[in-house]
Formats: structure tokens, C-alpha cells, sequence
């Protein structure tokens, strides 16, 4: 199946953008990257609390907040069950739908540099299982 079509019927057609994307993502040998970026809203949460394990390989998780009242497509972030920040809005839109549907998304820490502007101080990947 074309991928543009896999993810658009994984995520009820919302995913077009998306997928167009997807062309140039890595696909390993278990799990295809989705998307990498900053932990939004750093800052307004404890992160600061967990820094001791947000190394590179690291695995977050993820919590979907339909009922934020702010996005309710929210993906929460979670270091040892600390809420970090979330999945920036604007990129979180197919992953939720992803989630929606069923699938078991992974977030894993890349980077983390306490010395940067801190709301990029997470970089993190998000990855979904090969199916």
C-alpha cells in the first residue's frame, strides 16, 4: 500500500501533510519515526525535577488529554511520572489520531541541555511500531 494512503486510512484521512513527510523519515528495522521536536511548555512544568534521566534513548510517556481544554488533540509527556510538557499543538494533530485509533506510539528523549533557551532545552523522537 502507497504510504500516503496507509497513514491517511491509519488516521481517517487527516494525515495528508503528514504523510508527504514521512518519504524522508527513518525507517528502522521495528519502528518508523514520525516526528521529532521540542517538548513544548518545558518550562511550565517539572521537568526540572526528572533532568537526572532524560538522556538520549530515554523512553517517555505519552497521554493523550482529549478533554483539554486548551488542545483537545493534547499529547501529555511524562518522565517517571512527572509531566514534562506535551507534544507542540501544531505537530500533534496525526499522532493523536494515531492514538485514537488504537496505536502505540513511543516517545524517546534525543537530547536534553539544561543550558539552551529551556523551551528547547527536550528534543525528543516519536516512533510507531512496524505493522
Amino acid at each position: 500500500m502507497i504510504r500516503r494512503k496507509f497513514i491517511s486510512v491509519l488516521t481517517g484521512g487527516t494525515a495528508l501533510t503528514f504523510a508527504a513527510g514521512l518519504a524522508s523519515r527513518r525507517l528502522t528495522s521495528e519502528y518508523l519515526q514520525l516526528y521529532e521536536g521540542i517538548v513544548a511548555g518545558y518550562p511550565y512544568h517539572n521537568g526540572d525535577k526528572v533532568a537526572d534521566h532524560m538522556i538520549p534513548g530515554y523512553m517517555f510517556q505519552m497521554q493523550r488529554e482529549p478533554h483539554n481544554p486548551h488542545d483537545h488533540k493534547a499529547i501529555a509527556l511524562y518522565c517517571e511520572n512527572v509531566k514534562i510538557g506535551y507534544v507542540p499543538r501544531v505537530d500533534n494533530d496525526s499522532l493523536a489520531a494515531l492514538m485514537d485509533n488504537g496505536y502505540t506510539l513511543r516517545a524517546i528523549c534525543k537530547k536534553y541541555d539544561p543550558h539552551v533557551n529551556p523551551w528547547e532545552a527536550v528534543t525528543f523522537k516519536v516512533e510507531m511500531e512496524k505493522v
